[in-house]
Formats: C-alpha cells, sequence, structure tokens
C-alpha cells in the first residue's frame, strides 16, 4: 500500500509541474529562458517524490531548460552561496 500511495504522490507531482507550475513559470520566463527550481529537503515534505525516477527523467528528457538545484540536506541556511558556487562549478 505504501508503494502505491507514493507512486500516486510521483504521478501527483509531475502533473503538478506540467500542468502547473510550467505554464505558470511560462508567462513570466517565455522561452528561451532557463529556469531554475530550487527543491527544499524539509523532512515534512516527501522527499521520495522529488528523488523518484520518474520525476528525475522529466526534467531530463522533457524539460532541458529546466535545471533543477538540490537545497543542501544540513542547514539550508549556512552558508548557501558557497554551497550553489559549488554546485554550479561541478557541471562546468
Amino acid at each position: 500500500m505504501e508503494y502505491i500511495r507514493i507512486l500516486e504522490d510521483v504521478l501527483l507531482h509531475i502533473r503538478i509541474l506540467e500542468d502547473v507550475l510550467l505554464p505558470s513559470v511560462r508567462v513570466v520566463y517565455p522561452p528561451p529562458h532557463r529556469i531554475t527550481l530550487v527543491e527544499d529537503n524539509l523532512a515534512v515534505h516527501n522527499l521520495a517524490v522529488h528523488t523518484a525516477a520518474a520525476v528525475r527523467e522529466w526534467f531530463q528528457q522533457d524539460q532541458e531548460d529546466i535545471e533543477v538545484l538540490p537545497w543542501p540536506t544540513k542547514s539550508p541556511t549556512k552558508k548557501i552561496s558557497k554551497f550553489y558556487r559549488g554546485q554550479r562549478s561541478r557541471r562546468t
């Protein structure tokens, strides 16, 4: 039953990304603007949804102009600029 609930949550998450978030963001930032999403890492949120293979695949295959940045796991307010500089330098 837990697996079914997580699967339903994953499908709902993708639907929200496709039907709500992306169209709303595209009004303000139409292509060719790149979009950067920062996912939180709070335990109260369902991290299984954010890290699910189907969600990662949706971002990789269908949304080439969207970059997803993970939020630091330990302390989101501690030296965040240093964290993101490190993330960006690893990609280049």
